[in-house]
């Protein structure tokens, strides 16, 4: 395999227990360096391992004439670990918030997750509605309750083909966006 043409980092965020370690892991074309340890506290009955630094991984799309990879860093979704959201955002050009539409309870934390980076020097901001693929009513709800004009793209993050339009629909974005820039 060649390098890249091009690359974009791409910052994979959302609340705790989204799917956002699942996402990268399903989808990136290497072996996932990550930060999981046990899960403490009432978590620990949700899932047994959370990320408490970063994860990283990449996604490569190749086209005709041009091949790009998104360098995929994962955040961790619990607040305490907040703090790594500024650090793993430092440079990133496109960022996709998990939310687990199945799980309404998340969305509150997925809305302050949405400003936190929509305040960012991003370029590309998308929204994976995980599971929203098989409820989409769940898909209109969520868009709704975000009062966001940021894109909901419904995925299901253990679909591998799901992924990937997840994460060509946030490449697409990107692409318009510098073309605005450009113009």
């Amino acid at each position: 395999m060649h390098d890249p043409d091009v690359e974009f980092k791409v910052v994979v965020t959302g609340p705790f227990g989204v799917g956002k370690t699942t996402f990268i892991q399903h989808i990136s074309g290497v072996p996932v360096v990550g930060t999981e340890e046990a899960t403490t506290g009432d978590e620990a009955e949700l899932k047994p391992t959370t990320t408490v630094g970063l994860e990283h991984g990449h996604f490569d799309v190749h086209g005709d004439e041009l091949s790009t990879r998104l360098l995929l860093y994962g955040t961790p979704g619990q607040d305490r670990f907040r703090f790594m959201w500024d650090v793993v955002a430092e440079g990133a050009d496109a960022c996709v918030v998990l939310v687990d539409v199945a799980n309404p309870s998340t969305w509150p934390d997925a809305a302050q997750i949405l400003s936190f980076f929509h305040d960012k020097p991003i370029a590309a901001l998308a929204v994976g509605a995980n599971r929203g693929v098989e409820i989409p009513v769940a898909v209109d709800m969520l868009r709704e309750f975000l009062h966001s004009d940021v894109a909901v793209v419904p995925c299901d993050v253990i679909d591998e083909r799901s992924a990937r339009h997840l994460l060509v629909s946030l490449l697409t974005l990107l692409a318009r966006q510098e073309r605005r820039t450009v113009a």
